[in-house]
């Protein structure tokens, strides 16, 4: 990337310098440094939120072994569709521990990647967290943290299913 220095003006015709840099593979610029920074902040914010969530885990139910078998047998229709840093994914996949259920972690973030393609393709959008739920010939995509939560609780919890 190379920087390049300019002056700019504001509608209210005020000059100024700014910086900015050409995207370093498409060549189509510019891609401004406060973006840049942005980026770097929120990945490094999400990061650690990542990382004290990892520290600070909930309980996982415990289970029969028979049960556990069912449940693992039931999420194996389910993938959550995420992306590592973000704060609503992290909240998710805490829910997910506490239920003690294998889901299978979809990385959504790469663009053009296959999970972001499928995500877009057949959900209808890129939205994260996001579950598929495979159930027969009928998938179904929710997006919603909070629908998501819910309904793995309603699948998953047995003190949810009490009450």
């Amino acid at each position: 990337m190379v920087p390049l220095f300019g002056w700019f003006t504001h509608s209210g015709g005020t000059k100024y310098i700014d910086c900015y840099v050409t995207h370093p593979t498409t060549n189509r610029g510019p891609v401004m440094i406060k973006s840049i920074l942005l980026k770097i902040f929120r990945e490094g914010v999400g990061g650690l939120m990542a990382f004290v969530s990892f520290l600070t885990r909930p309980r996982k139910i415990k289970r029969s072994p028979d049960e556990q078998f069912a449940a693992n047998e039931k999420a194996r229709t389910m993938s959550v569709y995420q992306y590592f840093a973000c704060p609503f994914c992290i909240k998710t996949r805490r829910a997910i521990h506490r239920l003690n259920i294998p889901l299978e972690y979809r990385d959504a973030q790469v663009r053009g990647g296959e999970h972001r393609t499928t995500l877009e393709r057949e959900g209808g959008q890129i939205k994260v967290p996001c579950l598929r739920i495979e159930d027969g010939e009928k998938t179904s995509w929710l997006y919603e943290s909070n629908e998501i939560i819910a309904y793995l609780n309603q699948q998953f919890d047995p003190t949810m299913k009490a009450s």
